[in-house]
């Protein structure tokens, strides 16, 4: 037990006490019989010993050291060369490859009577001392502003989708087609298949936080994570909305479109099935939206899958138990037809157990009147205006408690003509 604890504490290796055995043999039978037993040679046998010797014959002392060399060899750089490199990459073209830098930098060798690097030690040269341009902002002062960069998160090596909504991958279509500019945004579900597409003018940020929540009230469940590539549609006002909502946001690597895989292989798709055939109506996107919706209606309720063994999205997402057959009967609810894709005032999918009558936001929107707006109480036709457009008040002024100015004109107007009607109905 004794013998356990020390070895224990004192950390003796299975080594240690081999070469402790090996002392102990040539101590007793000589070195010749250590070399035939154990080809221990005469120098590696006295190296040990002063070791042991010399700790005071601790068995901890003759655990194997380290073998790395104490002085490792540094790559010799000449120093004009090394300013050469930076020149090129930082002055000349920012970036620029070593391939290219290898070309200049031969000319530049052979004028001063310098060694000539390889391609493979300039990209060596370039990784250790770290030439490389970022690009920067400057105020209007003049000042360099400082750039904190996120580091962006990556889909996990291991991850599988296992659940709906557990992966959606989304990206862009560029149309140029009659002299202008489309572009389609799509989205499609790793594991389900369930798909989703709409068409803007612009692809900007805006525009794809929009589509989002569009997914969103498509979708008949919850979007836990999202992939995309890295193009600046789905930066800024995108990637804010999607921390609000709580979705990770898993960024695609640079040049791999193969790890984006599934939403590639829907983009030819659509392609080939709706979009060449509809090119037509890309100038009037309202009718092209309202025919892909159509198509996006059969895609995921009819037409079969080959990944999904010859069944629809749809009846693979009933049949898998992935999601309830009472769910396709949800509506989202909400106070105005006009605050579709406002979350402010359509509430979700809506149970038998929502309390209609008595939501804050309902309650506020029955009680807008002109009686209760003081703004309304001297003008004259508070008698015949119902307060105008709650939404289009909210749209212009951001309170649907402001006052409808378009309504305003109307309902002055009509009061006039009234009271002339009668009055000319009197004579």
């Amino acid at each position: 037990m004794y013998g356990y604890s020390y070895k224990y504490n004192h950390m003796i290796t299975g080594q240690a006490e081999q070469r402790l055995k090996i002392l102990q043999f040539w101590r007793k039978h000589g070195s010749r019989a250590a070399y035939d037993a154990f080809s221990a040679k005469r120098s590696t046998l006295y190296c040990w010993w002063k070791i042991y010797k010399d700790s005071g014959y601790r068995t901890e002392s003759l655990n194997p050291g380290k073998q790395a060399r104490k002085n490792n060899n540094r790559r010799e750089i000449h120093p004009l060369l090394l300013k050469e490199v930076r020149r090129l990459r930082l002055e000349v073209c920012p970036n620029m490859g070593k391939e290219k830098v290898k070309k200049y930098l031969d000319k530049y060798c052979q004028e001063h009577n310098l060694p000539i690097y390889s391609e493979s030690k300039i990209g060596r040269i370039i990784k250790e001392k770290k030439i490389y341009h970022h690009r920067q902002k400057i105020s209007h002062f003049g000042k360099v502003k400082k750039q904190n960069r996120k580091k962006k998160e990556r889909k996990p090596r291991d991850f599988k989708a296992k659940e709906a909504g557990d992966l959606i991958e989304i990206d862009t279509i560029v149309k140029f087609c009659f002299g202008m500019k489309r572009y389609i945004i799509t989205a499609v579900d790793v594991k389900t298949r369930y798909s989703f597409a709409y068409a803007y003018k612009s692809h900007g940020s805006a525009s794809a936080k929009d589509f989002f929540q569009k997914l969103e009230q498509v979708f008949p469940y919850k979007i836990k994570r999202v992939q995309t590539d890295n193009r600046s549609e789905f930066h800024k006002y995108f990637m804010g909305y999607l921390e609000e909502q709580k979705v990770i946001h898993y960024w695609n690597y640079k040049g791999q479109p193969t790890k984006n895989g599934h939403i590639e292989k829907y983009n030819r798709t659509i392609q080939e099935e709706f979009v060449d055939w509809n090119e037509i109506l890309l100038e009037d996107l309202n009718k092209f939206n309202n025919k892909l919706m159509e198509w996006l209606v059969w895609y995921n309720t009819d037409r079969y899958h080959w990944s999904l063994d010859l069944v629809s999205p749809v009846d693979y997402l009933l049949n898998n138990g992935l999601v309830s057959k009472m769910s396709w009967t949800n509506t989202y609810l909400g106070v105005c037809q006009e605050g579709i894709g406002y979350k402010d005032f359509f509430f979700g999918q809506v149970y038998r157990e929502f309390d209609f009558h008595n939501h804050p936001v309902i309650r506020e929107w029955n009680e807008r009147s002109p009686l209760n707006m003081p703004q309304c109480h001297n003008c004259y036709a508070i008698g015949v205006c119902g307060g105008g457009c709650a939404f289009s008040a909210w749209l212009r002024n951001g309170s649907i408690w402001s006052i409808d100015s378009r309504f305003c004109i109307h309902s002055r107007k009509t009061l006039d003509w009234l009271v002339w009607d009668l009055y000319k109905s009197l004579d």
